[in-house]
């Protein structure tokens, strides 16, 4: 199942309406982690916002590293040592959507994850979600 979680132009914060997709999401985040331990495995998350092309390119990555760092905040709180949580914005250089829709545009004002499972011995010493 997709969890998706959308902005509105040009801001950081979640669309009204998205906290059931959040608690979704932190709760997935959660049974994972729970999986990954049991199976003596690490965990790499790296949350990368995205944007639409409205607007200047050189805001857009700021805003969707922004929006990446908001959604690690909270889905870090459920990490622990063994996980790597990072956040990096892409703008519009990997879109979502069509941009010749409105709904493509929206959906490139999301953030998607690129989950990695290692083994326990190739988690970094010391990882916590605030690398």
């Amino acid at each position: 199942e997709s969890i998706t979680l959308l902005f509105p132009l040009g801001r950081k914060e979640l669309e009204p309406g998205q906290e059931g997709n959040l608690a979704k999401l932190q709760k997935d985040v959660r049974e994972l982690l729970a999986q990954a331990a049991r199976l003596h495995q690490a965990v790499d998350i790296d949350v990368i916002g995205h944007t639409d092309t409205t607007g200047v390119e050189a805001a857009n990555v700021s805003l969707s590293n922004d929006r990446a760092i908001e959604i690690r905040k909270k889905i870090a709180p459920a990490a622990v040592r063994a996980v790597r949580v990072s956040a990096n914005g892409v703008a519009t250089s990997q879109p979502v959507g069509d941009e010749n829709t409105e709904e493509g545009r929206q959906l490139n004002r999301s953030v998607t994850f690129k989950i990695t499972i290692l083994s326990a011995s190739a988690a970094a010493p010391g990882a916590s979600p605030e690398d």
